[in-house]
């Protein structure tokens, strides 16, 4: 056994996501590294050994990279799926959606507009912004999908295309969010169906800290076949995935 099963060895994760960048003449790449304790890097000290790692290797392949350190805890966006991301993100470039991943896209963009010199350090957040909301990034990623797809792609968020199956998982109590297991949610969009099946997925319905009353829903399960959707709700439904806040801990007697 070489590693322990979905761990991969930093060097080919390093060497991996390089090679890629460098495979299509990129001379400045911007590494988003996400923190947490449901993603791979799971402390600030291991996030800044491997950013460092980045930034070595990045210069000895002849590519200027700034690795990012960000905050893993929590789901950028409602999404999970290829048709509800891409459905998602074009709401965000149509100024229909505002939310932490339009705040960390704005972010990042901003960080690789300060790399290339189009703006002075500090300024690229607000930069990256105002190309979002003056429509020029949704212009840009429609010339974009047509280029890739001769002209038929999907170019607005109403037209992506919906599972027919839709499960909706509720909460059993009135709270308050206190965590939400970003792994555990994407391991029941896999088990409903995604990516394989385009329409498949979650959609999270809550955000931490965000207050719910009991019935409230608190995500989606979008599925194409019957049977997939039915085992993903029951493995929801007796999984942690979503949990409220308690003033008690536990009990001893």
């Amino acid at each position: 056994i070489e590693h322990p099963l979905s761990l991969d060895p930093e060097g080919q994760v390093i060497a991996s996501v390089l090679a890629k960048k460098a495979s299509v003449g990129a001379e400045y790449v911007v590494i988003d590294l996400p923190i947490g304790p449901e993603v791979k890097i799971k402390s600030k000290e291991r996030g800044v050994e491997m950013a460092k790692k980045f930034v070595v290797v990045g210069k000895a392949v002849g590519m200027k990279v700034e690795a990012v350190l960000t905050d893993g805890r929590a789901p950028s966006g409602p999404a999970f799926g290829p048709a509800l991301e891409a459905r998602h993100v074009l709401e965000i470039l149509e100024g229909k959606a505002w939310n932490n991943l339009a705040e960390k896209s704005c972010e990042m963009a901003g960080t690789m507009l300060e790399l290339v010199g189009k703006c002075k350090d500090g300024d690229g957040y607000k930069l990256a912004k105002e190309i979002l909301v003056s429509g020029k990034a949704l212009a840009k990623m429609k010339e974009i999908i047509r280029a890739q797809s001769g002209g038929t792609g999907i170019t607005a968020s109403k037209d992506v295309p919906a599972a027919k199956l839709v499960e909706r998982i509720c909460t059993d109590q009135d709270g308050e969010i206190a965590t939400i297991n970003v792994r555990s949610l994407i391991n029941i969009a896999r088990i409903a169906g995604a990516p394989a099946d385009k329409l498949a997925g979650v959609w999270l319905h809550v955000s931490a800290e965000s207050k719910v009353k009991k019935g409230g829903c608190l995500f989606e399960i979008h599925a194409e076949n019957k049977e997939k959707l039915g085992l993903a709700v029951k493995i929801a439904k007796t999984s942690p995935l979503i949990e409220l806040e308690r003033s008690i801990i536990e009990k001893f007697e």
